[in-house]
């Protein structure tokens, strides 16, 4: 397994105790990359931090406009180091954004702990677009 398939698969890993070939191989690798175990402790730590942190949705505007402002200024730009800090920054958010969510009884159950909220729609398309444009941010960090 290489780093930008391990790296696909971190925050899994880290958030579950699920058992597997997958999971095996993902272990095995970071025995062997320092780069890729060093981004799984980091995730684990944004795990840890967001378990203790309360998130507040910043609404249906802001999500509308993000991608697509996000796709329009990777296309314009060719790779370098600002695009690469830029596109870092930009998957730990939605990475710790996503943890969040994911880690939290809403996602896990369908309602909170303190409610009876189901999950909203604009939440789920939220999740399935990070979900569906992470292999752009992957080549954006990682290059192909």
């Amino acid at each position: 397994m290489n780093c930008k398939e391990t790296n696909k698969y971190l925050a899994e890993y880290a958030s579950g105790p699920e058992e597997g070939n997958l999971r095996a191989e993902i272990a095995a690798h970071l025995k062997t990359c320092s780069k890729c175990s060093g981004e799984y402790k980091e995730i684990c730590l944004i795990i840890k931090t967001a378990g203790s942190l309360k998130t507040k949705n910043p609404g249906k505007d802001f999500w509308e406009g993000y991608l697509p402002a996000l796709r329009k200024k990777m296309e314009n730009k060719k790779p370098g180091l600002i695009k690469r800090i830029a596109a870092t920054v930009s998957v730990a958010v939605l990475a710790l954004f996503s943890v969040a969510l994911l880690s939290s009884p809403l996602i896990l159950t369908g309602k909170t702990q303190k409610s009876d909220r189901l999950v909203t729609e604009d939440e789920k398309a939220m999740l399935e677009g990070i979900e569906e444009h992470y292999d752009e941010y992957a080549d954006a960090l990682y290059g192909d």
